[in-house]
């Protein structure tokens, strides 16, 4: 409730709309004009929040960073760092604190400033930083499957990694090491060289964390970022997940070559179980790529970490990493929000509706109760949808800067408005 509060104040010193002026904008704006910034910040920390409330705290944050780019506001840093901190990103929370410590850091009040600090102090220690060194100038580094420059320093956050290093004319490396938090480590490596170049072979599956060995060796887990770097000759490549049956394909790698191969893998156990309530009925799901039908039971998956989406008709695709335990359900509570298209064609549509309502109920009671009968039932509805939008209204003035601050009560507050 507290972060919810922090993200409300941050939204009303970006975006202080009064209620007049979003009763204003329900006019038909102008085409030609530019797009307003601060209109787009409100309305990326509106959804933004509205995810970070359904726990789709990865969505919140890519809505919170959009915000920041447009507003550059030290307290909209702040809540990155914060909600960097919760998904566990140490090295992005200690980033954005550390760019908040070199300026702005006052501007956010003494109770914050002091919180950021102490956030601070302890993602540091979950960072720790790695160099290399290496007998090959010019080679591309990758740590867990992503090109790095470890020229300088580069930071990790604490725990187990996969080093892999490939060069023209030498045999890629692949070392598995550890960083402990506030500590550094050098890597030393020395690369082989060989007379040809090295093959390239893109490999996908539908599954995450699905481990790659080659006669082996470890060579990471899938997703990768990029084409894995093979020496030419022949590979006995390995494809295991815990409650997956384990795939062996055997690849003849040839010098330059360019090759894909996607691995499906089928589960060999259900024990863990994944239960949606959807705010929306209809919905397309799809776990790892594969459509399901997500019944009162839930849906039965083998534990881990999967790919959750939800599709649905005039409404934002969701997209959530869900880790499903080994005992017991898990249970997500999924917000889905009209797109503003949808929102648009709603509210014309309900106008067209009320329109055609109108003439033909009024055309039918003048015909049969006379035009007095008709005048009062409608000064009737008229008073009813007046104190509602009068209701509503003065709910929205007593909020924090006097505006909604939520795509829900903007959305409310436009059909009172327009069924008034």
């Amino acid at each position: 409730m507290r972060r919810r509060l922090e993200l409300a104040v941050s939204l009303a010193l970006l975006a202080s709309v009064s209620l007049q002026a979003r009763i204003g904008s329900a006019q038909p704006a102008d085409t030609g004009a530019a797009p307003d910034p601060r209109a787009e910040a409100r309305q990326r920390f509106d959804r933004g929040l509205a995810l970070y409330e359904s726990a789709d705290y990865t969505g919140a944050l890519a809505e919170f960073q959009r915000a920041y780019e447009l507003t550059q506001h030290p307290l909209v840093l702040y809540n990155v760092a914060l909600v960097q901190a919760k998904l566990g990103d140490a090295i992005g929370a200690v980033n954005a604190l550390e760019a908040l410590k070199a300026g702005g850091l006052a501007q956010l009040g003494r109770e914050r400033a002091v919180r950021a600090e102490q956030v601070y102090a302890d993602q540091l220690l979950r960072v720790g930083t790695v160099s290399l060194r290496c007998n090959v100038a010019a080679l591309t580094a990758q740590i867990d499957n992503v090109d790095v420059d470890l020229r300088a320093p580069l930071r990790l956050t604490s725990g187990q990694h996969l080093l892999a290093i490939f060069a023209p004319g030498y045999a890629p490396r692949h070392i598995a090491f550890s960083v402990l938090g506030r500590a550094h480590k050098t890597m030393e490596v020395e690369l082989t060289p060989i007379a040809e170049s090295l093959s390239r072979l893109q490999l996908t599956s539908d599954v995450p964390d699905v481990e790659v060995q080659d006669s082996g060796q470890l060579l990471g887990k899938l997703p990768f970022h990029g084409p894995l770097m093979l020496a030419p000759g022949k590979h006995e490549l390995e494809f295991s997940r815990e409650g997956y049956g384990v795939e062996r394909r055997s690849v003849v790698a040839l010098p330059g070559d360019n090759g894909t191969l996607h691995v499906p893998l089928h589960a060999t156990t259900a024990d863990g179980r994944l239960q949606l309530r959807l705010s929306e009925a209809n919905a397309v799901i799809s776990v790892d790529g594969r459509p399901s039908l997500a019944g009162a039971s839930g849906l039965s998956l083998p534990h881990g970490r999967h790919a959750l989406r939800v599709q649905r008709a005039g409404f934002f695709e969701v997209n959530r990493e869900v880790v499903v335990p080994p005992a017991g359900a898990t249970t997500l509570d999924l917000q889905l929000l009209p797109t503003p298209e949808y929102l648009a064609h709603y509210v014309e549509s309900a106008k067209r509706q009320r329109s055609t309502a109108f003439i033909t109920g009024g055309s039918g009671l003048l015909t049969l109760a006379g035009a007095g009968a008709f005048l009062l039932w409608n000064q009737g509805q008229k008073n009813r949808a007046k104190r509602a939008f009068d209701d509503f209204a003065s709910e929205v003035e007593s909020l924090p800067g006097g505006s909604c601050s939520t795509a829900a009560c903007d959305a409310q507050l436009g059909v009172l408005l327009d069924s008034l």
